[in-house]
């Protein structure tokens, strides 16, 4: 199993996971406005996804709506920055 860069394997409990799913509910209103509430409810689909594989939690955004910068990387960095400061987003790591 690949270990993606870390010291430990990574995975969920059995060799391999056939499937992962996610579900949460969200004020529509909140994730229209494309702010915080979108990043939050983001975050609870991403982490539960995450643990289906051993990961504990999706360590690019937060429960609270925020984005950490140091989690990002590559051409996607810039513009989700952009983004996230022309929503009112919280980045931890500036």
């Amino acid at each position: 199993m690949r270990r993606h860069g870390a010291r430990q394997r990574l995975g969920c409990w059995r060799p391999f996971c056939a499937y992962a799913d996610s579900q949460a509910a969200a004020l529509l209103d909140d994730l229209a406005d494309g702010g915080t509430g979108l990043v939050q409810t983001a975050s609870v689909l991403a982490d539960e996804l995450f643990r289906a594989f051993g990961i504990a939690e999706a360590a690019p955004i937060t429960r609270d709506g925020e984005i950490r910068s140091t989690a990002w990387s590559g051409d996607l960095k810039p513009p989700l920055l952009r983004w996230a400061k022309a929503h009112g987003i919280v980045v931890l790591g500036e």
